[in-house]
């Protein structure tokens, strides 16, 4: 994570559970356990994504700003579910190369596919489908 603004302990900075990539499933640390990430702007805090973190409580006035650099291939199971997070209706304004990272391509060879095509085009498909059936229930008006 880059700090695109200060980290500090009354703006929500980053906390994490040190050790806590080592414990497996047990125990499910407290928040007592977190500590947060202190750290002026343009700072970078790395860690793997099995430590337990979270942001912290911004009790300030102000927004605090990061930028997160995650990337798994788009054929392996994403650490954010984009299909999800992102709403389908919006996928035709994003850049077709944008879209394919976000895992809406197949993966050589035959990963991800859905109904036999990419996650893209199944996406288009049931999309037209509903555009199909709001035409139908206009048309019985």
């Amino acid at each position: 994570m880059v700090a695109l603004d200060p980290y500090t302990e009354t703006n929500g900075a980053t906390v994490v559970v040190p050790g806590s990539h080592t414990w497996g499933a047990e125990p499910v640390p407290q928040a007592s356990d977190a500590i947060p990430v202190v750290m002026p702007r343009g700072s970078l805090v790395y860690f793997i994504g099995t430590l337990w973190h979270g942001g912290g409580q911004n009790r300030s006035d102000a927004e605090r700003r990061a930028l997160t650099v995650q990337y798994c291939q788009p054929w392996l199971r994403q650490l954010e579910n984009h299909f999800i997070a992102v709403d389908w209706e919006k996928l035709p304004q994003i850049p077709k190369q944008i879209v394919d990272m976000m895992g809406y391509q197949v993966g050589s060879p035959f990963i991800g596919f859905v109904d036999g095509v990419s996650p893209r085009k199944a996406v288009e498909r049931r999309l037209q489908g509903r555009e199909d059936e709001k035409r139908a229930k206009r048309n019985k008006l």
